[in-house]
């Protein structure tokens, strides 16, 4: 972990070196020493310094607050914008070799805070996926709270020969009729499939809200796609610019104004993906 404070002019190291790989980090909007940090852990091997990390002082000092296992990291966090005191997270259970991954197991999950990320409960149930997850991405809408959407990865036709062997091929190459994209319009409590589209899950799984309309919601993947119906129906966005899209950040301000991190760079839209710089 680095900070800074002088609006990335200069940075110091604040510890978590044995994560490795960070998936997500969340402040707090009341106070800007308390930082939430989704630590994937080691790319290539098991890792006991992976799991959610919570500091109260600015980085001095790092808890670890929810712990699954030394192969399962977590890959996402998310606050809710009414009350900052409620967080969402995603464990990820994943092995990776120089010629195989396997995304998925039982140490991927859904969870939810609602006292600061002291205890956590594992969400199941109400409409989500009753397969072995994977990789989820999370997103709340920041002008309804009660709209929480994740992109879940939910394999439901294992090979079963290539898991006794302990290899299992990319998950690009797995039938995962329950993965897609889910919404929650009571803040978790049940759950809707919106669509399939999940498109190489590993890779990608970003999902984002409009600032201002709860319905309208971005996911990515090779492509972009974003909905006005929560999902139902989607149109692809981005054309004309590179593919394999992994950051996407919306101008709290301005909706029509985003920016895409993709595999070609990074480029920035005005006029909401009509046309890009």
């Amino acid at each position: 972990m680095w900070k800074s404070t002088d609006a990335g002019h200069t940075w110091t190291f604040m510890g978590l070196r044995e994560t490795q790989a960070i998936g997500r980090i969340v402040i707090d909007p009341r106070d800007a020493n308390v930082v939430y940090v989704a630590a994937l852990g080691r790319p290539w091997g098991p890792n006991r310094e992976r799991g959610l990390y919570k500091t109260t002082d600015g980085g001095q000092n790092w808890r670890l607050v929810n712990f699954v296992s030394d192969r399962a990291g977590f890959v996402d966090v998310a606050m809710d914008p009414a009350n900052p005191d409620v967080l969402w997270a995603a464990s990820w259970e994943r092995v990776r070799g120089p010629y195989f991954l396997r995304s998925g197991g039982p140490g991927s999950g859904l969870w939810k805070s609602t006292d600061a990320g002291e205890h956590w409960t594992r969400v199941t149930g109400g409409g989500l996926p009753t397969t072995t997850l994977g990789r989820i991405g999370l997103a709340i809408a920041p002008s309804n709270d009660q709209y929480v959407y994740a992109m879940i990865e939910a394999d439901s036709n294992p090979n079963p020969a290539s898991l006794r062997r302990g290899f299992v091929p990319d998950t690009t190459h797995r039938q995962k009729l329950q993965s897609g994209l889910y919404r929650s319009t009571d803040g978790g409590q049940n759950w809707t499939k919106m669509n399939d589209n999940d498109d190489r899950p590993f890779y990608y799984s970003q999902v984002r809200v409009d600032p201002r309309n709860p319905d309208r919601v971005y996911y990515m993947g090779a492509n972009m796609f974003f909905s006005n119906d929560g999902g139902k129906t989607q149109r692809r966005i981005g054309q004309g610019i590179h593919t394999d899209n992994h950051g996407f950040w919306i101008d709290p301000n301005d909706p029509d104004h985003y920016i895409v991190g993709e595999d070609g760079g990074v480029v920035q839209t005005w006029d909401r993906g009509r046309t890009y710089d």
